[in-house]
């Protein structure tokens, strides 16, 4: 976990409970396939599992070159946005899908 200005706002348990956010991520990125919401319901329900998240914002899988919701052809970005405690939390993996 980066020590960026928000996340030196998280205690030591907030900071450990943080990482869920990026295996999120890779669960989605592995539940991938060709469709969007797989991903999607993969990463919402892996950070579903961290008790320290307090809210999901969004978990999408996208056309990073248009930010608009993935087609399931060509390269997929997917982003997610959570709060832990007060700090809100986002990180976004890219996979080559082609």
């Amino acid at each position: 976990l980066a020590m960026s200005s928000r996340n030196r706002l998280l205690t030591a348990e907030q900071r450990r409970a943080a990482a869920a956010l990026y295996r999120a991520l890779r669960t989605g990125v592995a539940a991938l396939g060709d469709s969007a919401h797989a991903a999607e319901a993969a990463c919402r329900a892996a950070l579903a599992q961290e008790p320290q998240i307090s809210a999901v914002d969004y978990a999408l899988a996208v056309d990073p070159a248009t930010m608009e919701p993935w087609d399931g052809h060509g390269p997929v970005m997917l982003a997610a946005a959570v709060r832990i405690g007060g700090v809100r939390l986002i990180d976004n993996l890219l996979v080559d899908s082609g």
